[in-house]
């Protein structure tokens, strides 16, 4: 055989793999895509073996999911270890290494537990969907996926479902692109399209490209900007994150996302500009492997900085609420009473004071800025305010929501409440928590 014939012959086969995958992801003109990896109805089993973008892209897919009203059962599940990459990967599963922390969501709620490996996880249930990927930095690098091949010949011989499906989560470009990596947005995207194409496409265990890092970089063509990260890498919790979701639900099942009505009631920016989303996820889904520029370039004049915007979007009137005061406390954490910090660590913690029921009644809203994270710890009685010494007598939950609704629920019964918060950097300091960070609005009435 000719060195040229050869080389045709291999440009047929990576050809004919890709349309494949096109196939895979693109939608039968207005309805659903017959071609997708997983059609059926009833029951659908997705895990996930990644990293931090992982967690990202897995945030809606449960709720996304549940709203097409196609499953009596879901699960997802997630194995996360921060920055992993494809040969950590293989190396975890070919040792067995409980390396990762697995969450896993039956119910529209993720629940965790630490030290896991890809062996368990993968055995524990007959998952219909594996989801893998590369780490973000070396997604841009064509020498780095080596490894690929043997870890996907792992997951078919570890999976107990004989017709599991493996899916390749296409990353995303940083917000700010360094020279390492071309220097531009176009450059970054450039290199991981051919690499998916070249590399990952003739590996025929791949029965789908999910476009995660096309929708990101569709969208940024519209007006919403280049506003998708919460720290340059990640992605913000509202738009990008349920929009990779939204392509997640298209790709692997082939619903039809124009028909996607479900959004999360603590985001008010996606349902406002769900029409811009849609449009993005269903261009990147019919072009994987290309930049589609939105229609939607000129603003909507909506200003969700603002609170009043946000308390307006979730259909309640700004102009019926006041300020409460918050006193932040540096140094504390859990409750106003408990010290949690040395020298070094004092501007790690923060917490308010107590609330009680009185002072924070059920329809108060609690305004989360970007980057921030806020985690409600409520109390039975003052007996104790140190949950350690008395786990029976508090509840808190890690919120990365964009807007807290205080209700019947939120109370539980409960009398008294504190808010600690976190950033994304690595610490607070009080004159920019005076400045933002979260704000509480309660009725005036």
């Amino acid at each position: 055989m000719s060195k040229t014939f050869r080389r045709i012959f291999s440009i047929m086969i990576t050809s004919i793999l890709t349309f494949g995958l096109f196939a895979a992801c693109t939608p039968a003109g207005n309805g659903d895509n017959p071609n997708a990896p997983y059609t059926k109805k009833g029951s659908i089993k997705i895990l996930s073996i990644s990293n931090s973008y992982g967690d990202d892209s897995v945030k809606y897919l449960w709720s996304l999911l549940k709203a097409t009203g196609r499953y009596d059962e879901i699960i997802v599940g997630h194995l996360y270890r921060g920055g992993c990459d494809i040969d950590t990967h293989y190396d975890y599963i070919t040792k067995g290494t409980k390396g990762y922390r697995y969450y896993y969501n039956d119910s529209g709620d993720y629940s965790w537990r630490a030290n896991v490996s890809s062996n368990e996880a993968i055995a524990s249930q007959d998952w219909d969907i594996i989801v893998t990927a590369q780490a973000s930095a070396k997604t841009y690098d064509s020498n780095s996926f080596s490894n690929a091949q043997p870890l996907l010949d792992k997951f078919k011989e570890l999976a107990t479902n004989p017709d599991v499906k493996i899916c390749w989560n296409m990353t995303w470009c940083y917000q700010t692109v360094g020279a390492e990596y071309g220097g531009s947005q176009t450059s970054f995207m450039t290199n991981v399209f051919n690499n998916i194409k070249n590399t990952i496409a003739p590996m025929g265990d791949i029965a789908a490209v999910i476009p995660s890092g096309t929708v990101i970089q569709d969208l940024r063509s519209s007006y919403i900007g280049n506003t998708l990260n919460r720290d340059g890498s990640h992605l913000e919790l509202g738009i990008a994150s349920y929009s990779v979701g939204l392509a997640w639900l298209g790709a692997i099942t082939g619903y039809n996302t124009d028909n996607m009505q479900w959004t999360p009631d603590d985001q008010p920016e996606v349902k406002a500009r769900l029409n811009v989303i849609k449009e993005c996820v269903k261009n990147a889904l019919n072009k994987p492997f290309e930049i589609t520029n939105s229609q939607y370039t000129e603003s909507d004049g909506l200003d969700f900085t603002k609170d009043s915007v946000i308390i307006n979007a979730i259909g309640k009137d700004f102009s019926a609420y006041k300020t409460a005061e918050i006193e932040w406390m540096k140094g504390k954490w859990y409750n106003y009473k408990r010290d949690k910090s040395t020298p070094s660590t004092s501007n790690f913690y923060y917490c308010t004071q107590l609330y009680t029921p009185e002072t924070l009644p059920v329809g108060s809203i609690i305004v989360v800025d970007d980057l921030y994270s806020v985690m409600p710890v409520k109390f039975k009685d003052t007996d104790t305010l140190d949950p350690d010494q008395n786990a029976a007598r508090y509840d808190c939950h890690l919120s990365a929501e964009k807007i807290i609704i205080v209700d019947e629920a939120f109370w539980n019964n409960n009398k008294f409440v504190t808010f600690n918060i976190s950033h994304y950097s690595d610490e607070l300091n009080l004159s920019y928590m005076n400045e933002g960070g979260i704000r509480i609005y309660v009725p005036k009435n």
